[in-house]
């Protein structure tokens, strides 16, 4: 049992070891970019940084996965993923608001904002248990293919599947909480830190952090033109509402690790 023990403690402090590291390349992204100023174009810069250093880490770890004979079975046209509640930053929707303006034309623009509405409308009123499970489209997906692909978020970056089988059982069972896509949990848990990296730096300097159903920062975005600035400015323009106590609890035995604004 000691030697045991021992070898659970030696995982354990490898793992916090390892979480440091992460943590600590989000922060310094995010300080070696915004140090000087905080504004639209700095956060642009750094937001393209992070996605070039969790894409390079995703290839790595792919690349291994094949090499030791591990599936992956993410294919271009496979889209059970994109009808789940997806969440995101406000900086990753900044990108994400800014691609869609330089590389759709006006008719697929107003395809997504007429989506974005649709499903807003629909998961507004939910409480966490509700979107946890409900599936439907993301207004980014169009005829099976994602829209923004370059510039999706960190949690479809890492979102890695080992079976196809897993998610499509996931997808038609999306009310039986024991069901549960098969996913390599490293890729996932790597992104969730390095944001966290880069909350932390945001948060030092005044500005609200707090992931939010991608639908409805999108909608935000859309509506007011101002609020990108006005959220580097400080105000929580994003967040509709805060989560009880019960609705963050379900969070965390869901294990989505989303960030609550709430310690």
């Amino acid at each position: 049992i000691p030697r045991l023990q021992s070898g659970v403690n030696y995982i354990s402090t490898l793992i916090s070891e390892i979480d440091t590291i992460f943590f600590n390349d989000g922060y310094n992204l995010a300080k070696q970019n915004l140090e000087r100023e905080i504004s639209v174009l700095t956060l642009l810069n750094l937001t393209r940084e992070v996605y070039e250093t969790i894409d390079g880490l995703m290839d790595s770890f792919i690349s291994r996965c094949l090499r030791e004979e591990k599936k992956v079975d993410c294919r271009k046209g496979c889209y059970h993923c994109c009808s789940q509640a997806v969440f995101a930053l406000p900086y990753e929707v900044l990108s994400l608001v800014h691609y869609i303006k330089d590389n759709l034309t006006e008719k697929e623009i107003q395809e997504i904002k007429k989506n974005t509405v649709r499903k807003n409308k629909i998961t507004e009123s939910m409480n966490v248990r509700q979107f946890l499970h409900y599936k439907s489209p993301c207004p980014l997906l169009r005829k099976g293919i994602c829209t923004i692909y370059e510039a999706r978020p960190m949690a479809c970056r890492t979102y890695i599947s080992s079976g196809k089988e897993g998610c499509l059982n996931e997808y038609n069972n999306p009310s039986d909480i024991n069901i549960f896509p098969d996913l390599y949990e490293f890729p996932i848990h790597t992104g969730r830190i390095i944001n966290e990296g880069i909350c932390s730096y945001l948060t030092e300097n005044q500005i609200y952090s707090s992931e939010w159903q991608i639908e409805s920062i999108l909608l935000t975005a859309f509506e007011k033109k101002d609020a990108f600035d006005c959220w580097i400015k400080g105000e929580n323009v994003f967040q509709k509402r805060n989560y009880s106590d019960d609705e963050i609890k379900y969070f965390q035995n869901f294990g989505s690790g989303i960030r609550t604004g709430r310690s």
